[in-house]
């Protein structure tokens, strides 16, 4: 009976080593396996939406992704590292995509439908103004604003524009929607609702040998 209660308690401890190690080695991961991971649950982090002739797809980029698409260029310090991480786990980053697929390959701004506004009211608005109708909205009623933004044009490249901006996180983990009224050709009320617990569930960043020593 002793060696029965025995050989159970030992297959428990080395149960419960065996999930405390994979839980680590899938939260605490290199790079390259962050990378990975990161490529094959992309779908969580992507939305796309049409309204008529208008195409948007938003993606929520995780701060692990911009540290090292940051560090490919600037070899960084672990404190450097602690201090982007920092300055950075507040906030959620985005990137919008608008496409006009049947604009051809013309600038999305000479796009001719819509509302008849000049090229230059089209490019104040994608600059400036769109900003300030980004809002989120938590499933605990938080909202906030829009803050850091930048419309990247695409001169003749293809029909579509993409803009980056970020929105500060909620004060608690919760499902949360991005709303968007783009007024830049028509009105376009976007809506694009993202799940808490598939974009804070990821792993984290080893201390890697891509970081500086100091």
């Amino acid at each position: 009976m002793r060696v029965r209660n025995y050989i159970l308690s030992l297959v428990v401890v080395l149960l419960v080593t065996s999930l405390t190690f994979e839980k680590e080695t899938y939260f605490r991961v290199e790079p390259v396996k962050y990378t990975q991971w990161f490529t094959s649950h992309k779908g969580d982090f992507i939305r796309t939406v049409t309204i008529g002739k208008f195409t948007y797809e938003i993606m929520l980029i995780p701060m692990e992704i911009k540290l090292l698409n940051y560090a490919k260029s600037n070899k960084l310090s672990k404190k450097e590292v602690e201090d982007f991480i920092s300055e950075h786990e507040k906030s959620y980053e985005f990137s919008l995509r608008i496409q006009i697929p049947e604009n051809g390959t013309k600038e999305f701004l000479k796009y001719e439908g819509g509302n008849g506004k000049s090229y230059d009211e089209k490019l104040k608005y994608y600059s400036f103004d769109l900003k300030n109708t980004i809002k989120l909205f938590s499933k605990n009623g938080q909202q906030s604003q829009c803050e850091e933004y930048i419309f990247e044009r695409n001169f003749d490249i293809q029909p579509s524009a993409t803009i980056s901006f970020s929105m500060q996180k909620p004060e608690k983990n919760t499902d949360f929607t991005i709303e968007i009224n783009d007024t830049g050709f028509i009105e376009n009320k976007v809506l694009f609702a993202f799940e808490s617990q598939k974009i804070n569930n990821r792993p984290k960043l080893k201390y890697s040998k891509i970081w500086k020593t100091r």
